[in-house]
């Protein structure tokens, strides 16, 4: 998840710090013309790639669900892993390796979005909570939301390319 700041609340400037990932780490989202074969991580125990616009050295992902040529199918949980450690959970439905349909986000520090995805991005219904106690209930187009304050709070998309 990625969040920018546009006014000058606390609460955002958290979102911004703890939110940053991925999507999982995984979903930094920036923006991306065409997808290159670095852009998966293969889940060695079962073979399926799960989607990830800013792969990492060290880093390693687990997929409890289906796989369908080659790429994460179904509803499941993808655990990702950075240096053996467990950085970001995403507990749902993907398609074609990529978050799609209700699932959850889970980042370590505990902060997570709750709601709808598409290709890989927040859309629809959703709610980002933080474990400061930030809690925002919106729908997102295309990763990308504004709070009541008119701050951009994006979700698999690099806030920058927000509207």
């Amino acid at each position: 998840m990625r969040t920018c700041q546009q006014n000058g609340s606390h609460s955002v400037r958290s979102l911004a710090r703890v939110l940053l990932l991925l999507l999982m780490s995984a979903y930094s989202g920036l923006a991306v013309s065409a997808e290159s074969a670095s852009d998966w991580v293969i889940d060695r125990s079962n073979g399926c790639r799960i989607w990830n616009q800013v792969p990492e050295e060290n880093e390693a992902v687990l997929w409890s669900g289906g796989c369908r040529d080659g790429l994460a199918e179904g509803r499941g949980i993808v655990q990702w892993f950075h240096d053996d450690a467990a950085t970001e959970r995403y507990e749902g439905e993907l398609r074609a390796g990529k978050p799609n349909g209700h699932g959850i986000l889970t980042r370590r520090n505990g902060d997570h979005y709750d709601g709808d995805w598409r290709d890989g991005k927040a859309d629809g219904a959703g709610q980002v909570e933080l474990r400061s106690g930030y809690r925002y209930n919106g729908v997102w187009a295309g990763g990308c939301t504004r709070d009541h304050e008119n701050n951009i709070i994006a979700v698999g998309t690099n806030a920058s390319t927000c509207p």
